[in-house]
């Protein structure tokens, strides 16, 4: 069973933390007072403290679908002879289940591989798809491919 997930409706990080409240209430009854206690949890965003926080992928269920792209869905194995077996990596994906009548949908974790083609980024400096690829840490990255990466960056 999966962990619930819970993001922060204000700022969106998942950064939530879990404190219990306890507090006390008097009551009176036959001129006598009593006090009970009551205890009550409470989610809270450790990025914004904002309380506003939602459950985002309380146990989706999941759907394995093999051999094929969670992307594009292209058969990555090896017999179908299209040569994504090579450079394919381990993948999930959020997905929609639509059930036949078609005015429902189920939440559902896809899982599977990426081709890479899906994996691949465009060069800032050439442009051409890479999977092969520096991220260079400037006052704005830069996503370089290795043809395009000079020695000492």
């Amino acid at each position: 069973m999966t962990k619930p997930i819970y993001v922060c409706k204000k700022c969106g990080s998942d950064r939530i933390r879990q404190t219990v409240y306890v507090w006390y209430n008097s009551m009176e009854e036959c001129g006598h007072r009593a006090e009970t206690e009551h205890e009550e949890p409470a989610l809270w965003c450790a990025n914004c403290n904002s309380r506003e926080t939602v459950n985002v992928a309380c146990c989706l269920p999941e759907i394995d679908i093999r051999q094929l792209c969670t992307y594009c869905g292209s058969d990555t194995a090896w017999h179908a002879g299209n040569g994504l077996f090579v450079d394919r990596i381990p993948s999930d994906a959020d997905g929609k289940l639509v059930l036949s009548g078609g005015d429902a949908t189920i939440d559902v974790v896809i899982n599977g591989y990426m081709c890479v083609e899906c994996q691949s980024i465009p060069c800032d400096r050439c442009g051409t798809l890479t999977h092969e690829y520096e991220i260079l840490d400037k006052a704005t990255p830069e996503v370089v491919c290795s043809s395009c990466l000079k020695e000492g960056e």
